[in-house]
């Protein structure tokens, strides 16, 4: 399976990029295309297009179309990690609530964050705090 990061994606976003790439989505997404590919159905090209145009609408459904909120409760941080303003913690004994509903206690979860803005709105904001 070819993992597509374009030499145009920051190298912030570049662990995103296969944050989404290596979910079930992505990966199934991945799949579908290698196949019309092996079947010359679709060039290298257009499989790097599509992946482009999953990367970017991915990230875009995240930031404006989740509003549920989730709650985690943790035993135990058995790591944290911050670098590229991309964090990660990994949980232990994790208690899981979506809204009001306690859905399940896993053994162990990783969150990967980061800022959810792109560099595109920052420079926006940038540009509107210098004029004032």
């Amino acid at each position: 399976m070819s993992n597509n990061n374009s030499s145009t994606t920051p190298p912030a976003q570049q662990n995103l990029v296969g944050l989404y790439r290596h979910g079930t989505l992505g990966v199934q997404l991945q799949k579908a295309l290698d196949q019309l590919k092996d079947q010359d159905k679709v060039s290298d090209t257009v499989v790097e297009r599509v992946m482009k145009v999953f990367d970017k609408s991915i990230c875009n459904a995240l930031a404006t179309k989740l509003n549920n909120k989730m709650t985690l409760k943790a035993d135990q941080c058995i790591t944290f990690n911050f670098n590229n303003n991309v964090y990660v913690w990994t949980l232990k004994d994790v208690q899981v609530k979506l809204g009001n509903h306690k859905c399940s206690t896993l053994d162990y979860v990783k969150i990967v964050a980061c800022d959810g803005t792109t560099a595109a709105a920052k420079k926006t904001t940038t540009s509107k705090k210098r004029k004032k």
